[in-house]
């Protein structure tokens, strides 16, 4: 038996550490200090971008779900975090494609892999800043 996508994807780690590492890479004098301002960004950024889906979902705005989906996706994949820029690309398409916005039970289902796509970020990226800052 195969497994479904779904598995698949919760079998991936939720944040790639590559992708906080060659941002750090950019520069060696402020490499640090780029990823800084992308993590604080994005952890400042979701609780909007979450207000706003709930707002599409609950006003069945397939215009405002593509968008927000759309933006948050970019942000995800920006930091890392494949499997939810994965699944918000899936959003974004059925948005886009078929006109439809998120149930409430979809809205309530993406809240789990934000939240753990965050808290995983957090953790990534201290023990990478603690790495790169002792030279390891």
């Amino acid at each position: 038996m195969m497994p479904s996508k779904a598995q698949e994807s919760d079998d991936r780690a939720l944040i790639n550490d590559d992708t906080l590492i060659a941002i750090a890479r950019i520069n060696a004098e402020s490499g640090m200090d780029l990823v800084d301002q992308v993590v604080s960004l994005f952890e400042q950024q979701v609780p909007g971008f979450i207000n706003e889906l709930e707002m599409a979902t609950r006003e069945q705005n397939a215009g405002d779900t593509r968008r927000v989906a759309h933006a948050l996706k970019s942000s995800a994949m920006n930091i890392g975090a494949q499997v939810l820029g994965e699944r918000l690309a899936a959003i974004e398409a059925a948005a886009r494609d078929n006109q439809k916005a998120l149930t409430n039970e979809e809205m309530n289902g993406l809240e789990s892999p934000v939240r753990d796509s965050l808290r995983q970020l957090l953790a990534s990226y201290a023990r990478i800043r603690s790495e790169l800052s002792s030279g390891a």
